[in-house]
């Protein structure tokens, strides 16, 4: 396949290298699983932080200014928009970002050659010259043992680098990201779940996982519209994973700098929602009344409680928005599981498809 343009800024990866993906251990199971059974972790996908509603971004936000909030661990809150679950979110972005990244180009690292993933797959032998294979159905199936594989890894060592801190140490990480270290070999391995780690991941237990890659190698399974959310291994499901990460990544690095974006919320053009589609975005983005802190290096990394809510906002606001346009997209397009594989690999192909009918949805 040839090189294509990334979307969302892929191409930069501001925290996590391949190298540290592929050394991180795998997670063991949490308390709500069976520790016999294993289970899978899929990064986003249907997680509880991963899918804010516009209308509790403002409530939780002001819950991270509250007296005492910056003081607490990790695992005592579980605001997904408290400075330690944005980092766990940040650094769940940055794996994600790496992994669409490497599906575009062709590029795969991971799994290592030798490796039958979840009993399936000799990889010295089907390597797919580094990409997803050409028939839809297996490429499905790879790539959701692929997403899982990898998740299991970077649970681990977000889980392992979250423990013990404080909301505070978390925040001053967030707006300064040349803070951020991940090294295992300094600290005991964690395989507790973390509550803001646990938030921007979905687990199963094996049968269930396995359950939902049998789904994906059934042909009628491709036509299932891209609305259908009941297998977080998905290609659409995995899609809207990818392209949040893509946004994390790129709002991190764009905090790391000193600033945050304000996007600008045109409206979908030509094409008003229907009956249980996506609503149009606001005529104004709700982080406009916050363009000077956004821009002002010193207040993000203040470490003040005002800091950490106009963070949170900022985060809170931006996950919404992506979601959101995501939905604009697929439904636009009325988009099946197979264009979602097709959108994975090669992006932009469902944005084509809508420009050929005249209908235009904001690039941010």
């Amino acid at each position: 396949m040839a090189r294509q343009p990334i979307p969302l800024h892929l191409g930069a990866l501001v925290i996590l290298s391949a190298a540290t993906l592929s050394a991180a251990a795998p997670a063991r199971a949490s308390e709500t699983i069976s520790a016999t059974d294993g289970h899978f972790h899929v990064a986003f996908a249907s997680s509880s932080g991963a899918n804010l509603k516009p209308d509790a971004v403002e409530g939780l936000a002001r819950e991270v200014g509250s007296a005492g909030f910056l003081q607490l661990k990790a695992e005592d809150s579980a605001n997904p928009l408290a400075p330690c679950a944005l980092l766990s979110a940040a650094l769940t972005g940055a794996h994600v970002n790496q992994l669409f990244f490497e599906i575009v180009n062709s590029s795969l690292k991971t799994p290592p050659f030798g490796s039958n993933i979840f009993g399936k797959y000799d990889w010295k032998q089907m390597l797919w010259g580094g990409g997803l294979p050409d028939d839809p159905n297996t490429a499905a199936d790879a790539l959701a043992r692929i997403s899982v594989y990898r998740a299991w890894g970077i649970n681990t060592l977000i889980n392992t680098h979250i423990a013990g801190q404080t909301q505070a140490g978390c925040l001053e990480q967030l707006t300064d990201p040349q803070r951020i270290v991940l090294d295992s070999k300094e600290v005991a391995i964690s395989f507790e779940h973390q509550p803001p780690v646990s938030l921007f991941f979905t687990s199963t237990s094996r049968a269930e996982g396995h359950e939902h890659l049998a789904q994906l190698e059934k042909l009628e399974f491709l036509s299932l519209p891209a609305s259908d959310r009941s297998n977080p291994l998905s290609p659409c499901s995995i899609l809207r994973s990818l392209r949040l990460g893509a946004r994390l990544n790129e709002d991190v690095q764009t905090l790391g700098s000193g600033k945050l974006r304000i996007p600008d919320n045109a409206l979908l053009i030509n094409s008003p929602p229907v009956s249980g589609q996506s609503k149009p975005l606001p005529a104004e983005s709700p982080l406009k009344p916050l363009a000077d802190k956004l821009h002002d290096p010193a207040f993000l990394r203040s470490g003040s409680p005002e800091a950490a809510v106009v963070v949170s906002q900022a985060f809170g606001h931006e996950i919404v928005r992506t979601n959101q346009l995501t939905e604009m997209l697929l439904d636009a397009s009325h988009a099946s599981q197979l264009d979602c594989i097709n959108e994975i690999r090669q992006p932009s192909t469902l944005r084509l498809r809508l420009i050929e009918k005249k209908i235009s949805l904001p690039l941010r």
